[in-house]
């Protein structure tokens, strides 16, 4: 009887476990709204500016794997946040928007600490902390601070709860 009640105990743990991390998100919301968001909850009154299509492409290497994406640097030369947003056309895309993102992390972590170290280093704390997380077939990349980076992650999640 232990026995039984132990297998069963430890299986709605296991089911609950895994409903937990199956997450789902909208699927229509716009990256620009859910770029205004994150502003609007960091509150930081910093001054950004958007990338342009083309140069995001290059920077990542993609080209028509997303319909939608929202990316933006701080214009302070001694500031080196980042924030962007893609929404993949489908979930093979996004695997691919998720790898290029990351590839762009690490070759930024690797390729460009000598440099920022040079002009800002009070920043290589934002370049180590840099993420690319997926909420669904929405890909997120920031190079922030831990903190700012987890409430940014918090308002993304909220922009696209169902």
């Amino acid at each position: 009887m232990k026995t039984t009640i132990k297998i069963f105990i430890v299986t709605i743990f296991i089911f609950s476990l895994s409903s937990c991390s199956s997450l789902s998100y909208a699927d229509g919301v716009k990256c620009h709204d859910i770029g205004n968001e994150i502003h609007t909850v960091l509150n930081d009154q910093k001054e950004y500016a958007e990338f342009e299509n083309t140069g995001i492409n290059n920077a990542l290497d993609l080209s028509d794997e997303y319909d939608d994406f929202y990316a933006v640097y701080s214009t302070d030369t001694n500031d080196i946040d980042e924030i962007a947003i893609f929404h993949a056309k489908s979930k093979e895309d996004a695997e691919e928007i998720l790898e290029a993102c990351q590839e762009y992390i690490d070759d930024m972590q690797e390729n460009s600490r000598a440099f920022i170290s040079s002009y800002a280093p009070n920043e290589l704390p934002k370049l180590d902390e840099a993420r690319v997380r997926r909420f669904g077939n929405y890909i997120v990349y920031t190079v922030l601070d831990a903190q700012t980076a987890n409430s940014a992650f918090e308002a993304i999640k909220e922009a696209l709860k169902q």
